[in-house]
């Protein structure tokens, strides 16, 4: 559904609940059968058809699956070009090009479901339409029925019958104009649909763009190969559904930032990439710099990781694994608000060492890049959540933990490692439209790279958790409490939120 259409729902939708109300409150509707006829007369446009083209969307979602089925066939020859490479090609050359073959090849694989998810989500649209198309059809013909009745009722003795008795069942007036109520009543349930079904595809798509992870980074300072290898560097191995070092958001911030050097920074940043001794190594280096670090900075972090392992880089530089499930760990300690006021603080420091890969750093090793034992870790993030608690409340009792606006200008100090500034909102889960709002901005978020801070409660809002990832129909949350939970979408929009501990959703940090 385009951004016109969905403006025309939204009229749609109020103008017939304008009627209904009209309607609902005529009290002689002898006297008032010509203002009836004529507020009928005014929807019929309204009643004349659904937006879209099923047939147009159908041939969308085809060729989507033909994308799928060319990628697959792309891939079957990929394989067979690893294979051959190394019998025909030796040397470091050989092995950059079949490391960048490799991971062209594990894109490829989440490439072509991507493709097809993208068809199904297009086919179950245009079927939805269809189904619309067909019901409103029928409500519009109820109204038409109403409508004629109304029309024909000129004759005086039932006129005068009804004048007496309005409510006499027997097929009058009032009848007449309940019948077209019902049909109105029917027609916004069918645009209120209609704008669920788009919202929900809509959703789909983006989680869908968000997986095109090598196309975000676009800069004629990184070719393609270093593109596909960014893209493909995981946190724990090769980046599949959430865990990879670089977020979409950050992919094309870096390259945006990579442009921006000058020339001089720019090369011996290149040297720093070239220098270092993995993937993953080169990945981290990429981050900091779309976490808005000088080259300077970026230098001495690389002097702090080069030649470390991936597990080393993953226990020091990810605090945070959105793929992960259960218990939080950070080099065997938990990592969990240190008291019930904190949430707020953690999710800040959880979501900012998401982003900033220097920051990290500065929690889990001491001033020389050595790990820190596990009790002087626990007291590191003990005192880091202290510290924003500090910060984000200097007027508001740090005894009722964190302000929305608190924790959003906290973050919005360290807006270069996030990329974006962020706003807060609160959030009415008795209220469909509000959470299907925040459930759009939060989850667009997510996708496109974000972390989300979310406000949650029972009666009142009482606890922060961080959402880091969109997998499916799945939302995925860190919970300040330690652990790391997923949610479906529905629930959330139901303001289902028992497994994170509270029944509501009560306010969303986006970014602007």
């Amino acid at each position: 559904m385009t951004s016109d259409d969905y403006l025309q729902v939204s009229t749609a939708i109020s103008r017939l609940k304008q009627a209904v109300g009209f309607l609902a409150t005529v009290s002689n509707p002898v006297t008032m059968i010509g203002e009836v006829i004529s507020t009928i007369n005014t929807l019929t446009s309204i009643f004349r058809d659904v937006p879209g083209d099923p047939d147009g969307i159908d041939d969308l979602g085809k060729a989507f699956r033909r994308m799928a089925i060319a990628i697959d066939t792309a891939a079957t020859d990929l394989d067979h070009t690893k294979v051959s490479v190394p019998s025909v090609w030796k040397g470091e050359a050989a092995t950059e090009a079949l490391a960048a073959l490799k991971a062209t090849d594990e894109l490829l694989q989440q490439a072509a479901p991507a493709m097809r998810k993208a068809d199904t989500l297009l086919t179950e649209y245009a079927d939805e339409v269809r189904s619309l198309k067909r019901r409103l059809g029928q409500h519009r013909q109820d109204l038409l029925d109403a409508a004629g009745e109304l029309n024909s009722a000129h004759d005086i003795v039932r006129n005068m019958w009804n004048a007496v008795w309005p409510f006499d069942g027997d097929g009058g007036i009032v009848d007449d104009i309940g019948r077209a109520i019902g049909a109105i009543n029917g027609a916004i349930k069918v645009f209120e649909d209609l704008q669920t079904a788009g919202e929900a595809l809509k959703r789909g798509l983006r989680d869908v763009q968000g997986k095109a992870r090598a196309g975000a980074v676009r800069s004629p300072h990184i070719d393609a190969f270093d593109a596909v290898l960014l893209a493909a560097a995981g946190i724990d191995g090769t980046a599949q559904e959430e865990n990879g070092i670089l977020t979409t958001a950050q992919l094309a911030r870096a390259a945006e930032k990579m442009e921006a050097l000058s020339d001089e920074d720019r090369a011996r940043l290149q040297r720093l990439l070239d220098d270092a001794g993995s993937e993953a190594e080169r990945a981290y280096l990429m981050k900091a710099l779309a976490a808005g670090h000088s080259v300077d900075d970026i230098s001495t972090f690389a002097s702090v990781i080069r030649g470390k392992s991936e597990s080393w880089l993953r226990e020091h530089l990810s605090l945070v694994y959105p793929g992960g499930s259960g218990t939080v760990l950070v080099n065997s300690v938990e990592l969990e608000q240190q008291n019930q006021t904190t949430c707020g603080s953690t999710s800040i420091m959880v979501a900012r060492a998401m982003n900033d890969p220097l920051y990290a750093l500065s929690l889990t090793t001491d001033d020389k890049g050595n790990p820190l034992s596990a009790a002087e870790l626990r007291e590191r993030l003990t005192d880091e959540q202290n510290r924003i608690h500090d910060s984000t409340n200097t007027v508001w009792p740090q005894s009722l933990g964190t302000s929305p606006w608190g924790l959003t200008d906290e973050m919005n100090e360290h807006a270069d490692s996030f990329g974006t500034r962020y706003d807060w909102r609160i959030v009415d889960d008795t209220d469909a439209g509000s959470v299907n709002r925040a459930l759009d901005d939060a989850v667009g978020a997510v996708d496109a790279g974000h972390t989300v801070p979310v406000l949650i409660g029972d009666r009142y809002p009482a606890h922060y958790v961080l959402l880091v990832g969109h997998e499916g129909d799945n939302l995925v949350f860190y919970n300040p409490s330690g652990e790391m939970a997923r949610i479906s979408e529905d629930d959330f929009r139901n303001g289902n939120v028992s497994a994170l501990g509270y029944d509501h959703v009560q306010g969303v940090v986006t970014p602007r």
